[in-house]
């Protein structure tokens, strides 16, 4: 993979997250998504990672890619753009959600620090989200604050670095299909543990099980992900098995210590009304 790098290099986000949006002709939008965050985040530095758009370039871009790798190859770059600052964490966010309220990165990464068990912190999901009918448990709660679920569609999510780093990091796909169930696995079988914020929800209406490859060729991305993962574990059901209920209550808020919570007065925003682009 090959990064234009900015001539002057800023530090990862604030301490230890590299803030990292995933971006492929979002343009006005894309940029429009870089302004809200680094208004929330004025203390952290937000990286975009343009996955060799071909049209309607984003100019907050800081990282281009020279060819397309697709949402799987870029989640996968943008963990490796973080491991070259030294960071302990990744925020990966898609450049096509919408959000609802304010999205305060230090919350997440005191809740990271806090308890080093926890492994993936997620928003959660609007109830209109394509993924919500996959990931019920991700659907904001009202009044609610912070739950442990079993799995999370890493949209808009903190990961510790090392835990990835741990099982290997994501095999080579396209698609990305079956990255959430194995995030999900090793979460299982290691006692860690995945959370979601109810204080802040992003929208993605993005739907499709394909892909279109190089000289138009189709690709189906569960075709392609029973492949990668039959290559990694023997079958992709190994790691879909931690899709399955847990042996906690996925709705009600985890205990979280006062050094953990957000300050009060956090401002909340109303979010985008844009839609999403595909990679």
């Amino acid at each position: 993979m090959v990064h234009i790098v900015p001539r002057s290099r800023t530090p990862a986000g604030p301490e230890k997250t590299a803030f990292v949006v995933l971006e492929y002709c979002g343009g006005d939008r894309t940029d429009a998504l870089y302004r809200k965050l680094a208004g929330w985040n004025k203390d952290a530095t937000i990286y975009v990672l343009d996955n060799a758009s071909p049209t309607n370039r984003a100019k907050s871009a800081t990282h281009r890619n020279r060819v397309n790798s697709y949402v799987g190859g870029g989640i996968r770059e943008c963990i490796e753009l973080a491991e070259s600052m030294g960071a302990s964490y990744v925020f990966y966010c898609a450049n096509d959600v919408n959000f609802q309220g304010s999205l305060d990165i230090a919350t997440f990464q005191r809740v990271m620090d806090d308890d080093p068990s926890v492994v993936l912190f997620s928003c959660s999901l609007t109830a209109d989200s394509h993924q919500a009918r996959v990931f019920p448990w991700m659907v904001q709660r009202a009044g609610g604050s912070v739950r442990q679920v079993r799995a999370i569609d890493p949209l808009c999510c903190l990961m510790r670095l090392d835990f990835i780093r741990g099982f290997g990091g994501f095999p080579e796909s396209r698609g990305g299909w079956g990255f959430s169930a194995e995030l999900a696995f090793h979460a299982r079988t290691q006692g860690k543990k995945i959370y979601v914020s109810d204080t802040c929800a992003v929208g993605h209406t993005t739907a499709g099980s394909g892909l279109v490859g190089e000289r138009g060729a189709k690709i189906s991305k569960a075709t392609e992900a029973a492949q990668v993962y039959a290559n990694r574990y023997g079958s992709i059901d190994v790691i879909r098995d931690a899709l399955e209920p847990p042996d906690f209550d996925e709705t009600r808020d985890v205990e979280l210590t006062p050094k953990m919570r957000a300050p009060s007065g956090t401002p909340q925003d109303p979010g985008t009304s844009d839609r999403s682009s595909t990679y």
